[in-house]
C-alpha cells in the first residue's frame, strides 16, 4: 500500500509541476484562445470545423481537468502516507 501511494504522490508532483509551470499554462491559453477565434472568424456555414474547433477546446479542458485530478489524488496519497507513517 505504501508503495502504491508513494507512486501516486509522485504522479501528484508531476502533475502539480505541470498545472504550476508558465510554459504548460500559457500553452493551453493560447490554445484554447486560438481555437475560439477561429471559432469567431469561421463562415457560418462552416459547422464542421466549429465542431472540430470545439472538440479540442474540450480536449484541452479534459487534460487539464485530468491533471487537477492527479494533482488532488497526490495530495490525498500524501495525507494517507504521512497518516500510516505516524501509526509506526
Amino acid at each position: 500500500m505504501a508503495v502504491d501511494l508513494q507512486a501516486e504522490m509522485a504522479i501528484g508532483a508531476q502533475a502539480d509541476s505541470l498545472l504550476a509551470s508558465d510554459a504548460f499554462t500559457n500553452t493551453i491559453k493560447h490554445l484554447r484562445n486560438q481555437a475560439l477565434e477561429d471559432i469567431a472568424a469561421s463562415d457560418p456555414a462552416d459547422t464542421g470545423s466549429r465542431e472540430t474547433l470545439y472538440h479540442g477546446i474540450k480536449a484541452i479542458d479534459q487534460i487539464t481537468e485530468h491533471l487537477e485530478n492527479l494533482s488532488k489524488g497526490g495530495a490525498i496519497a500524501r495525507k494517507q502516507f504521512e497518516a500510516l507513517n505516524k501509526r509506526k
